[in-house]
Parts: structure tokens; sequence; C-alpha cells
């Protein structure tokens, strides 16, 4: 219903536009008659702000999955590099100096 409410005001604005442009005489009789139409885009922002006020509940397992994941993920890392990820400590910059600074083959 609210979507119908909504076309019916997108095509209420399009008839007061060309109305405006082809016939400016007549705008003020034709916006009498679309006036209702346009209360539509109050009802879908009043829905809108129901909509956002009422956050979804949180699925827990979806959560313990999302965590379980990144958990394997850095463990999967610390496997592949521990000089990096055995702390969690950022690379050193001298580290990274002394690559760039060698020469290449």
């Amino acid at each position: 219903m609210l979507g119908v409410w909504l076309a019916l005001a997108g095509f209420a604005w399009v008839i007061l536009s060309l109305t405006g442009v082809l016939s400016p005489q007549y705008y003020d009789k034709v916006f009498t008659f679309t006036q209702p139409a346009v209360f539509g885009e109050i009802a879908f922002m009043f829905w809108l702000l129901i909509k956002v006020s009422k956050p979804p509940a949180l699925d827990t397992t979806a959560l313990s999955s999302a965590a379980a994941q990144a958990q394997s993920r850095l463990s999967l890392l610390r496997m592949r590099h521990p000089r990096y990820y055995g702390s969690c400590q950022p690379v050193r910059s001298s580290f990274l100096i002394s690559r760039r600074s060698r020469p290449s083959a």
C-alpha cells in the first residue's frame, strides 16, 4: 500500500512540474487535486523513521559463526606467517626499509 501511495506521489510531482512549465495559469488548480497524493512521501518518511527506530534482533548463531571464522582466519595467518602474526604486532619499519634498500637482482 505504501509503494502505491509513493508511486502516486511521484506521478503527482510529474504532473505538477509539467503543469508549471506548460500552463502555469492552471498550476493552483492542479495543486489542489494532487496535494493528497503528496502525502505518500510523508507516510514513507514516517515508515522509515519507525523502521530505523526498531533495530532487528541479533542472531546469536550468526555472531558466533562470524567470530569463529575470524578466529580461524587469524590462526591460519599465524601458521603461515608466524614472524608477523605471532604476537599480532605490526611489522617493524626497519624491516621494510632494509627490504626496500636491497638492490634487485
